[in-house]
């Protein structure tokens, strides 16, 4: 679609008491000093259009005022235009005026009440709504002001600005850039179903509690180390073995029982097998002291790696939840979106330009266009539906078997909470009375046992040491063990921590180098100009943006926030010509301040008008061709 400006009438509007300029949609400059209304000829297309000025606001008055800056009475502010809509004229006309209400009783004076605004489409009066529908159906606001403004695009959020860019250019598929960049074939099996920002939080967000486990295993793997018997301790003792030195002490204590039951064989043999039975007892208990001790490590070691386990399943259950929600959602808008778009009806039956009815065969043509269009439009909406719902359904498997798993882990925590109760010392007391009775049952006197004693005790003291070395060597083989059991946990988290270092940098060189194709795509179609859509960060990640970058003399790329006014012209006129391509519409250009640019180009097929600041001209004068067509009045 081509519009022009064919002509545009001012009455009483902004202190320009009336004003013809008339293009005949040729290019145009406006000349005048400062004050003397060229930015208000193009507030007055604005106002007709939009009701708003240039910059965009709405609360901004057309009325003349007075010397007192007070707004004068009576007068009716009125803007015509007439456009050339791919050649057809189409005539707008906008009049705003007071109300003033008598009240009853002749000598009552007129009170102002507020305004009214008249509407016309050629001529003829229209309601509000029907005239905005016309100017909707040629000149839609958003786009006839990114079309007609050099400054526009530049001061919108930088989101819209990158949604209209993308718009434009189209986003790069992750399949585009797996495709062109060797090394990115394993990013479908890391992403998992995920998006790229949701799988790189997770990964990152695992990593710290790896490398916690990671720096805990090394002084467990030392106070291990510490707990291991000095190598001393695991020499056999010299001399007799230990079943030598057992029979010794047997027959030390035969004697020693003989003696003191007189000779009697049956009696010591008696006391002998109380001492052994003693004996076994206690070796028994220290076994079961150190088997229960074991099985306490060994008990909270496990309770410690479920908790990690529920810990990092939780996480899952989070992350999968919030995805839910995002899918949920995704499908709830994608409904309404269906709904909506399924509900809509063909309705035009007349020119959106012109206002003529269109004819039998022109409607049926554009109906089955509209009817097509609607099908495409929702079977698109269906299949991007259909994926959001596979991959709904397959965050919430995830997520339901992680919950599945923190049960199974937190029931066997619950099955396990009994501790074993600490082995108590054998009870002697029974025996040691026996042995008493049958000491005291002798009827000679006291033998002198020391000797025996003395050998007893060097017999055990020697079967001791052969005790206490195989419980050294028992827990030397257990604390190996542990130490074994330390050091393949370390290597697995080592392995995991690696895999998760390697997916973070092929995920973050993924987006690299979807950014730059992102980047290069975009800035081809606006080439000269340049656009940073990604801003580096200080952790090295990368954050969405959008800031036009302009060319300067020495082929710099500056921001457009810091270049000279002359090149934010130029710059706008180039970001206008590839819009207007894009969307297949001309529309024309009011350059204001356009004295500052040197060698201003014509970018494009709209019509350009330039606004010039100049002291040779008190009154506003139009030059089309270098001839005056108009004066200010």
């Amino acid at each position: 679609m081509q519009i022009k400006l064919q002509s545009l009438k001012l009455k009483n509007f902004k202190g320009i008491k009336q004003f013809t300029f008339q293009p005949d949609g040729a290019d145009a400059e406006i000349r005048g000093q400062n004050g003397t209304g060229k930015s208000t000829v193009a507030d007055a297309l604005n106002w007709l259009l939009f009701d708003k000025n240039q910059a965009g606001e709405k609360s901004f008055s057309v009325k003349t005022l007075d010397g007192g800056n007070g707004a004068v009475h009576g007068l009716d502010h009125e803007v015509e235009a007439t456009l050339l809509v791919d050649g057809r004229p189409l005539q707008l006309g906008k009049m705003m005026r007071e109300k003033w209400t008598k009240k009853r009783g002749a000598n009552a004076e007129a009170e102002f009440s507020g305004h009214e605004t008249l509407y016309t489409l050629d001529g003829i009066p229209k309601k509000k709504s029907e005239y905005d529908s016309a100017v909707a159906a040629i000149a839609p606001e958003e786009s006839f002001r990114l079309l007609t403004s050099t400054t526009y695009f530049n001061t919108i959020r930088w989101q819209e600005r990158r949604r209209i860019l993308l718009e434009v250019t189209g986003e790069v598929s992750d399949a585009e850039v797996i495709a062109a960049h060797d090394g990115l074939e394993g990013i479908e099996a890391v992403l998992d179903g995920h998006s790229l920002d949701d799988r790189t939080k997770a990964l990152k967000s695992r990593r710290p509690k790896i490398n916690t486990a990671l720096n805990e295993i090394q002084p467990r793997i030392d106070e291990a180390l510490r707990a291991k018997p000095e190598e001393a301790e695991l020499c056999p003792p010299k001399g007799k073995s230990y079943e030598a030195l057992r029979k010794e002490w047997r027959e030390a204590q035969n004697r020693r029982a003989a003696m003191l039951a007189g000779d009697t064989t049956a009696t010591g043999e008696e006391i002998l097998r109380h001492r052994e039975a003693m004996a076994t007892l206690n070796r028994q208990h220290d076994e079961a002291l150190r088997a229960w001790r074991a099985g306490e490590a060994a008990q909270e070691e496990k309770a410690r790696k479920a908790t990690q386990e529920v810990e990092g399943n939780e996480h899952k259950v989070e992350r999968e939840v919030s995805l839910i929600e995002d899918y949920t959602n995704n499908l709830e808008a994608l409904r309404e979106k269906w709904a909506e778009r399924n509900a809509t009806e063909w309705t035009e039956t007349e020119c959106p330009t012109c206002g003529q009815a269109l004819l039998e065969e022109q409607a049926e043509e554009a109906q089955t266009r509209f009817n097509e269009k609607r099908a495409e439009e929702l079977k698109a909406i269906e299949a991007e539906a259909k994926k959001q719902t596979a991959a709904l359904q397959e965050s919430i498997k995830r997520k339901e078997a992680a919950e599945s798993r923190i049960d199974e882990l937190i029931a066997a925590e619950d099955a396990q909470e009994t501790h074993a109760p600490e082995p108590e010392a054998p009870d002697h007391s029974e025996r040691e009375k026996a042995i008493a009775t049958l000491t005291a049952g002798s009827t000679s006197a006291a033998p002198n046992t020391k000797p025996i004693d003395e050998e007893v005790e060097r017999i055990e003291a020697q079967i001791a040491a052969f005790e206490r070395f195989s419980a050294a060597l028992k827990q030397s083989a257990d604390i190996d063990k542990r130490v074994e059991d330390l050091k393949a946990e370390k290597k697995e988290l080592g392995i995991e921590l690696d895999a998760i270092d390697q997916n973070i940098a092929l995920l973050e060189e993924f987006l690299r180098c979807k950014v730059a194709m992102l980047t290069g795509t975009v800035n081809e179609r606006f080439a000269p100009l340049s656009f940073r859509l990604f801003q580096e960060q200080v952790n090295g990640g990368l954050a969405e943006t959008c800031e036009t970058l302009v060319p300067s003399a020495n082929g710099a790329m500056v921001p457009w926030s810091d270049v000279n006014t002359g090149a934010r012209v130029r710059a706008g006129l180039q970001i206008i010509s590839r819009l207007s391509a894009h969307y297949g519409t001309t529309a024309p250009i009011f350059v204001d301040n356009a004295e500052s640019v040197t060698g201003l180009i014509d970018e494009g097929e709209s019509q350009t008008i330039k606004l010039i600041a100049t002291e040779e001209a008190a009154e506003l004068k139009v030059t089309l061709l270098e001839q005056p067509l108009a004066q200010a009045v």
